[in-house]
Formats: C-alpha cells, sequence, structure tokens
C-alpha cells in the first residue's frame, strides 16, 4: 500500500508542478526546477514511509561495475558523438538538463527507493524478481504522463520501452549496489535521445523490430544479470 501510495503522490506532484512555472520560461529551466520539487518530494516521502537507505557503494567491485555497464559505454559513446556534431549542438542545453534531472530523480524514486521496499515487502524466494517488475512496471506507467505532450502510440511504446529499460537499470542496481551506475546510464539515454531530436518527450511511432531488439537485450541482460546465484550475493548486500 504505501508503494503505491507513493507512487501516486508524485506522479501527482509532477502533474501540478507543469502548473507553477510560466510557459514563457525556457523549457529547460522547466524541466529542471519540475524534477528538482518532484526530487524533493521523494526525498521526503523516503524519509518518513519507504526509509531505504540509498546504495552509493564505491567500495568494492569496480571492475565488476565496468563490465556490467558494457551497454552503458556504447551509448555513452554515441552520446558524446552527437554532443560533438554541429548540428545538434543547438539542443545541448535542453538535452543535459532533461538527461541529468530525469536520471537523478527517477533513479532515486524507482531504484533508489521503490525497487528495495518492493523486494522487502514481498520477502519470498521470488521476491528480488517481483520487485524488479513492479518497480519496472510502475516506471513504465509513469511515461503515460506524456499523453498531454505526445499522441498515444508513440506514448504506449516509450511506456513499454522504459519498462524493458527499468528492469535493466534494476538489476544494475542491485548488483552493484551503487545508485551512481543506473544513473549514468539512464542519462547518457536520455541525453543521446534529446540531443538528437531536439525535444523532451517525443517518441518516434511503432517500430517491431527495434521494441524487439530493446527486448532481448535489456530484457536478456537483466535476466543473466539476477540470475539464481547472484541473488544471494544481493541479498547480502542489500540486507534483504
Amino acid at each position: 500500500m504505501r508503494l503505491i501510495l507513493s507512487w501516486v503522490i508524485v506522479m501527482i506532484t509532477i502533474l501540478l508542478s507543469a502548473f507553477i512555472f510560466p510557459a514563457t520560461w525556457p523549457l529547460s529551466t522547466t524541466i529542471l526546477l519540475q524534477d528538482v520539487i518532484v526530487l524533493l518530494i521523494a526525498i521526503l516521502i523516503n524519509h518518513f514511509v519507504i526509509k531505504e537507505r540509498i546504495g552509493l557503494d564505491f567500495k568494492s567491485g569496480l571492475s565488476n561495475a565496468i563490465v556490467l555497464n558494457i551497454p552503458t559505454w556504447f551509448i555513452l559513446t554515441s552520446a558524446v558523438t552527437l554532443a560533438l556534431d554541429p548540428r545538434y549542438q543547438k539542443n545541448l542545453v535542453l538535452a543535459l538538463s532533461v538527461a541529468i534531472s530525469a536520471a537523478v530523480f527517477e533513479e532515486y524514486f524507482f531504484r533508489g527507493m521503490l525497487l528495495p521496499y518492493a523486494i522487502r515487502h514481498f520477502n519470498n524466494q521470488h521476491a528480488i524478481l517481483i520487485g524488479v517488475i513492479v518497480s519496472s512496471v510502475l516506471f513504465g506507467f509513469s511515461h503515460m504522463l506524456n499523453l498531454g505532450e505526445q499522441p498515444l502510440e508513440p506514448t504506449l511504446i516509450q511506456g513499454a520501452s522504459a519498462f524493458l529499460i527499468g528492469l535493466f537499470m534494476a538489476a544494475i542496481y542491485l548488483r552493484t549496489h551503487n545508485l551512481i551506475w543506473p544513473i549514468l546510464f539512464h542519462f547518457t539515454n536520455d541525453f543521446g535521445s534529446v540531443i538528437s531530436s531536439g525535444t523532451a518527450v517525443y517518441t518516434s511511432y511503432l517500430n517491431p523490430v527495434r521494441l524487439l531488439g530493446t527486448l532481448i537485450l535489456f530484457g536478456g541482460l537483466s535476466a543473466f544479470y539476477l540470475r539464481k546465484d547472484r541473488q544471494k550475493q544481493i541479498k547480502e548486500r542489500f540486507n534483504f
């Protein structure tokens, strides 16, 4: 109940924050301030309700984290290439604003708070997998808020893609016990999308091959990262 209530409160805050700032303000400024407000609300909810300690483990497993984040390095290379391309540099400020604010807020809330809380809540032999799926489903559903800015089909595609990518970011967080890694992946992924498109929310229409590729890549990696022989280590590091 606390899990769903926390999610609903944050979603309502996102909706209400859209009406706070004047339409004449730069979009990059508005998005940054909106995400700061929602992040503060999430921090308060975590402090008083969810009470999850955010993992920031820099002391162990750096080489392991580097290997687990191989997709991040490919996306980061692409993002840097786009940032250096004069054709896209007019979108640089918007891309940085969206990517930084969304990555920090969404990873703090969905992976840092809701994911471990869900695992503790279900507390059975399948708790890790259930927690990963539940937090990723909520992450995917949260993108339906973009219906106010774009048509239904690309919004549904965005939600489905967010769910699949959410599985991967959850797996990265659980394996590394460090929220910086999913934040980095989230940042590079959003940065590349925004700087190449010049818009903060718009997603292309259905491309079955691309969606299937996302399913195979991130779904497959998530299943491999969270295989049974790794779950004992995860439980020990997070004290599940």
